[in-house]
């Protein structure tokens, strides 16, 4: 392949700005990703552009999360397809209820992705939101749902804390 063309595929769609990505890391953002004009799904990672002295050891913004920063964080997790209002009455309750008791809750019915996206678009955003936690939360349903089912084993693996909720 030409260097022109491997060039142009290797590069990011656009950059953020440092603020901006500091913001994406702290959550006060949605995400990294940067989407397509017409189609809605997800198109290339867009990266903070890199720093021009070495202030930090991993580039922009903060390194990697410990286990103990994840320690106070919780992912909910449940049947979201096929249920009335994609099921976020009862992930609001469960968040409503987790931030009661001092936990910093990763609700997936709280973000703001576009409607016009693919379930595996939505996956792979939460995802990255759950790897931010150090424990996952598990719905009613959570067994017969495809996403949770994918989600409660990434946790296993990773070793984090696993709550269920009542009748779950």
């Amino acid at each position: 392949m030409p260097d022109e063309i491997q060039s142009e595929i290797a590069k990011p769609m656009g950059y953020v700005t440092r603020e901006d990505a500091r913001k994406l890391e702290a959550g006060i953002a949605d995400c990294m990703l940067i989407m397509r004009d017409q189609t809605g799904r997800f198109e290339r990672p867009v990266y903070a552009r890199p720093e021009t002295k070495k202030s930090t050891p991993h580039g922009f913004g903060r390194p990697v999360p410990s286990s103990s920063e994840r320690a106070g964080r919780i992912y909910v997790a449940g049947p979201m397809t096929g249920i009335e209002d994609y099921n976020f009455p009862a992930f609001n309750a469960a968040a409503a209820k987790l931030r009661a008791k001092g936990w910093q809750v990763e609700n997936p019915a709280e973000h703001e992705l576009a409607d016009n996206l693919e379930w595996a678009d939505y996956m792979a955003y939460d995802l990255t939101r759950l790897g931010l936690c150090g424990a996952i939360y598990l719905l009613p349903g959570w067994s017969k749902s495809k996403g949770a089912m994918i989600e409660w084993n990434i946790a296993r693996a990773l070793g984090m804390q696993v709550q269920f909720a009542n009748a779950a």
